[in-house]
């Protein structure tokens, strides 16, 4: 049987992209999760090493597993091949920051989502369309996407977005 692959691309800030390659949809937003720690960790120590260029390599990838079985892939790219113009290493850092930030309140609305809903109702429904892609059995991904541009737009809203800063958790906004 031949795998069925799709990608779900998050946008990270900076022109920096997420991209999520599943499986038979089975890429889960805790493996992301695990991803996003994971590329954090390899620019913060690979940042002190003059030999590795991370800036010019433009992408970071590992494969996602799960009980040893090849789920997916997930990729960090920035599409500055084409002009050699690639956002400073601390840029990479920031917006992983961010996307993780925005991966782990996407867990965590799984865990409580009865209780994020009616937060989500009560401060007028901004978060509605990601409420109901976690409602789906396969949407947590999906969710992740529409929520990234929400924690931007709250920052910016809330006078606290700073080009070049980590946004605000959504667990802080709740």
């Amino acid at each position: 049987m031949r795998d069925e692959r799709t990608e779900t691309v998050c946008e990270l800030r900076h022109g920096i992209q997420l991209v999520v390659e599943h499986i038979y949809n089975v890429v889960s937003i805790k493996e992301v999760v695990v991803f996003l720690a994971e590329a954090q960790t390899y620019i913060q120590q690979h940042r002190q090493n003059p030999e590795i260029d991370f800036v010019t390599e433009g992408w970071f990838a590992l494969s996602c597993r799960r009980n040893r079985r090849n789920v997916g892939m997930c990729h960090l790219f920035h599409d500055g091949e084409d002009k050699k113009l690639y956002p400073k290493l601390e840029l990479w850092i920031e917006a992983i920051m961010v996307g993780h930030c925005g991966a782990t309140s996407i867990v965590e609305m799984l865990e409580h989502l009865q209780e994020w809903r009616q937060w989500d109702i009560k401060t007028g429904g901004a978060c509605i369309e990601v409420m109901e892609l976690l409602a789906q059995p396969t949407g947590d991904i999906l969710a992740l996407q529409r929520l990234l541009p929400l924690l931007d737009s709250h920052a910016k809203n809330m006078g606290s977005y700073v080009p070049g800063a980590v946004g605000v958790p959504l667990r802080q906004m709740h």
